[in-house]
C-alpha cells in the first residue's frame, strides 16, 4: 500500500447514546489490498466536519490498523461505545468508484470473489 506525507490528526468523535450512528462510511482494508479509509460522510451525524470522504483511517481506539482487514477496522468501530478516536491522515485516498464488483484477497493473496461491497455505515 502507498506511502503517505501529510500529517496524523487525531479525531475524537463522541456520541450520547449507542445507538446513534457515528455518521460515516468505512471502505477499504488490507483484505481489498487498500488502507481503510472514509468513503461518505452523513451531515448532522458526529463525524460531520470532522471526517471527510478520502481521509485514511490509520488508528482506531490507539490501535494501528494499517494492516487490518475490513471487518477488524469495523468491529472496532462498532465495540467503541460512546466516544471514537481516530487517527487520520486527511484527504489521501480516492473514494472507491466501483466499475465492477470490488476483489478480496486473503492473506496467501488468494482471491475471493464475488463480495457485495468494500465498505460498512457507521
Amino acid at each position: 500500500m502507498a506511502n503517505f506525507t501529510a500529517p496524523m490528526i487525531p479525531i475524537i468523535l463522541e456520541r450520547h447514546d449507542p445507538s446513534v450512528p457515528w455518521g460515516f462510511r468505512l471502505q477499504g482494508g488490507a483484505d481489498y489490498r487498500l488502507h481503510l479509509s472514509i468513503k461518505k460522510v452523513n451531515p448532522n451525524s458526529p463525524a460531520h466536519n470532522k471526517l471527510h470522504p478520502g481521509d485514511v483511517i490509520v488508528g482506531i481506539q490507539g490501535a494501528d490498523v494499517s494492516n487490518f482487514t475490513h471487518q477488524q477496522g469495523s468491529d472496532l468501530i462498532k465495540m467503541s461505545g460512546g466516544s471514537l478516536n481516530l487517527l487520520v491522515r486527511k484527504g489521501q485516498y480516492n473514494v472507491i468508484k466501483p466499475t465492477r464488483p470490488p476483489t478480496k484477497f486473503t492473506q496467501t493473496g488468494q482471491t475471493i470473489l464475488p463480495v457485495q461491497n468494500a465498505y460498512r455505515r457507521f
